[in-house]
């Protein structure tokens, strides 16, 4: 059990000693740290693969582009 943990508004923090009674009065109220830190890392890690995709994607537009402009470029030779 980790004892690092807080309640969901962050306003409580909760010793190793205290976590038992906490959690039986609270339950529904206590965030595992670890959760938050995955779910943070998670959506970060989503972010970034958005970011990578626009970025193919912003590639693979502009290839088009540029082999579009050559294949005018020699018709007009």
């Amino acid at each position: 059990m980790n004892p690092f943990l807080h309640t969901a508004n962050h306003t409580e923090i909760a010793n190793p000693w205290d976590f038992r009674k906490l959690q039986q009065e609270q339950p529904h109220r206590i965030v595992n740290v670890d959760q938050e830190i995955f779910l943070f890392t998670s959506l970060f890690c989503v972010l970034c693969l958005c970011c990578l995709l626009q970025l193919v994607i912003l590639a693979i537009i502009l290839i088009l582009k540029r082999r579009k402009k050559k294949a005018t470029d020699c018709d007009r030779t």
